[in-house]
Parts: structure tokens; C-alpha cells; sequence
């Protein structure tokens, strides 16, 4: 340092209480801290133990509750299904009759294909549980490959009255769908 220069504070670093220092003759010096040994010091003792196996704990929970949850919470917006009239009315046929469901907002439509009894054709059906109407398209009501006809009807919301209440009652409807295949003796 210049003679008659202030000194700067961080020259001559005094060393804090729980470190060593190395005392020479002329200078002071600090040894370097080993931090690695300071953890491993922290984690010997039980309660370091069990508190770090507690936080891995709850985030394995954590992701696995976020991986989980959307997955039974959020219903998908498409589903397929095969309807099969009761036997008084099919007279013992075994044709069924495919059902797609597709929702798009407030908006459910049911594509039916027809092939068994009592549908002997193709539907469109639209529900809109904005403003409480269904249009149903029959497709045999055709002129020159152009439809004609639209029926446009009121709906009854007291049996479905939302969206999520189709969503719910068409997955547990799919998950049905399986079971007789698991009751079935081979």
C-alpha cells in the first residue's frame, strides 16, 4: 500500500469466529472451509436422516399425484360405443349398432351408424347444452346427396344436465365395456 493511502476494509479480511487461521510471524492467512465435510457432518445426525428421507418422500408423492390425478380427473372428449337393442325388440338378430361421441365445448355429437334393428339408418344427432336444443340429421333424408331435412328439438336437462355429466356417465359406460370379457370362463 502507498504511504499515506486509507486502507481498504477487504486488504486485511479478518476471519470469522468459526474458522481457523494459521497465525505466521509477518501475515494471517485462513484455510479454505470444506464444505463437504460440513454436510456430511449435517446428514450423520438422525433427524437430518429422517427429514431428507420425509422431503424425498413427499416429492415422489408429489409427482406421482401429478401424474395420476389428470388422468382420472380430465374425461376425453371422444368415445366409441356399441349399442345392442333389448330382445323383444331386436327378435333374436345379434347386429349392434356403433356410436361414436365426440364433444367439442358445449357442444355433444353422437354419430350413429345404424346397421340393426330398430336403426336401419345413419343419424347425426348435435346436443347444445348452451341453448337446450338438439338437431338430428337422418341421413336417409337425402335429395341427390344433399340433405333436406333437419329436425331441431328442445332437450329435457333433467336427466343430463351438463356436459361433464355426459363426460362421467360415457366413461363409466367404457369402463363397462370390459367386463364381460373378464367374467368369461375360457
Amino acid at each position: 500500500m502507498p504511504p499515506g493511502a486509507t486502507p481498504i476494509p477487504l486488504d486485511n479480511p479478518q476471519p470469522l469466529p468459526h474458522q481457523t487461521t494459521i497465525t505466521s510471524t509477518s501475515t494471517t492467512t485462513r484455510r479454505k472451509r470444506n464444505r463437504m465435510e460440513d454436510i456430511r457432518n449435517y446428514f450423520a445426525k438422525p433427524i437430518a436422516k429422517f427429514l431428507c428421507g420425509i422431503c424425498c418422500l413427499l416429492l415422489i408423492v408429489g409427482i406421482v399425484l401429478a401424474i395420476v390425478l389428470p388422468l382420472t380427473l380430465i374425461y376425453p372428449n371422444h368415445y366409441e360405443f356399441n349399442w345392442q337393442a333389448p330382445e323383444l325388440i331386436r327378435q333374436r338378430q345379434t347386429g349392434s349398432n356403433h356410436i361414436q361421441l365426440d364433444i367439442q365445448g358445449d357442444q355433444a355429437r353422437f354419430n350413429l351408424r345404424g346397421t340393426a334393428v330398430p336403426f336401419r339408418s345413419n343419424y347425426l344427432s348435435v346436443y347444445d347444452f348452451k341453448t337446450n336444443k338438439v338437431a338430428v340429421i337422418d341421413s336417409a333424408l337425402q335429395n341427390n346427396g344433399k340433405q333436406i331435412i333437419c329436425f331441431v328439438m328442445d332437450f329435457n336437462k333433467e336427466n343430463l344436465r351438463d356436459i361433464s355429466a355426459l363426460k362421467r356417465a360415457s366413461r363409466n359406460s367404457e369402463s363397462i365395456k370390459g367386463v364381460p370379457a373378464l367374467m368369461r370362463k375360457d
